[in-house]
């Protein structure tokens, strides 16, 4: 769910004896993964695309809790949509960390006319005991629940300071009411060529990412270096929370 490009997908059908499906709301992303890696993706929310019921064995949702309005419901719909023991892989961020950023940059700003802002879209901010509490109540057991990337959540908690980088900020007053007039001046002026795009980012993308950077030896020692970055769940310092459940 959020598959983005499909290029998680693409891996997992690689490596896998899966049968995969995607899913996510981009028009662009569903074009890219179905002319890339010819996946088998849709468009549109879960709640729209009404799969039925215990359609699937394992459900991945990396980065996407925290971007749908209604996580409640939407936890419902996935636990609706998984067979009687089957499990959900979930990271989203730690709430805290999030918000810690935005604190800190917010105390490092001289110009009293702008503000910091989160640019990830992110519309739910989770404690570990919240997410709890949603995942009991929708039926889900926890198996394994993780801190991930330590390193930047002491930073971003405020224990260790800040790396320098760039953030994005906005002015003061009323943002919502400019971004209205800048989406309302801009409409109809929508010339987004899918195939250029895509053109663009499979070049980009193949120059990044060399034979070695595709294999499962490449795979293995990422998974060996984010083992080393995350923390029991009893720690509360990582920047993600990783969580392993089963449906009930």
């Amino acid at each position: 769910m959020g598959c983005a490009l499909g290029f998680l997908l693409h891996g997992l059908q690689r490596f896998s004896a899966w049968q995969v499906v995607g899913i996510d709301v981009s028009s662009f992303a569903v074009y890219f993964a179905r002319r890339r890696f010819d996946l088998d993706v849709r468009c549109g929310t879960l709640a729209e695309l009404a799969f039925d019921d215990d359609a699937f064995d394992f459900i991945v949702q990396k980065d996407l809790l925290e971007h749908v309005p209604d996580p409640r419901a939407h936890l419902d719909e996935t636990v609706r949509i998984l067979k009687p023991g089957g499990h959900v892989w979930i990271v989203t961020p730690n709430g805290d960390a999030d918000i810690g950023t935005m604190r800190q940059i917010a105390g490092q700003i001289q110009d009293e006319s702008t503000l910091p802002c989160l640019d990830q879209g992110h519309v739910s901010f989770f404690r570990m005991e919240h997410l709890l509490r949603l995942f009991d109540e929708a039926g889900l057991d926890c198996v394994r629940a993780r801190n991930v990337d330590f390193q930047r959540g002491v930073r971003a908690l405020g224990i260790l300071p800040l790396k320098k980088k760039s953030y994005v900020t906005a002015p003061r007053g009323n943002p919502r009411e400019e971004r209205c007039a800048a989406r309302d001046d801009s409409a109809g002026n929508d010339t987004l060529d899918y195939e250029t795009v895509y053109n663009r980012i499979r070049t980009a993308t193949g120059r990044s990412h060399q034979p070695f950077r595709a294999s499962p030896a490449y795979f293995y020692i990422r998974q060996l270096s984010k083992t080393l970055n995350s923390l029991p769940a009893r720690f509360r310092y990582g920047c993600d929370f990783d969580f392993l459940l089963r449906k009930r």
